[in-house]
């Protein structure tokens, strides 16, 4: 994004504070998902919109 290190914490302090989970997902809980619906047994998720979004959707 072009930030200084300073300047992304402070980035992801404010996106934190407006998540209801408190905070900012990490990669692997992203990959977590996107493992879990490419496997066999999620073939019928389809056509969907799965927001893993700490719920910020939700406010």
């Amino acid at each position: 994004m072009g930030l200084t290190e300073e300047q992304h914490t402070g980035f992801l302090r404010e996106i934190g504070a407006r998540v209801p989970s408190g905070r900012v997902g990490r990669p692997e809980e992203i990959a977590w998902w996107i493992t879990q619906l490419t496997r066999p047994e999620a073939a019928y998720a389809n056509g969907m919109v799965l927001p893993v979004d700490g719920g910020l959707s939700l406010t």
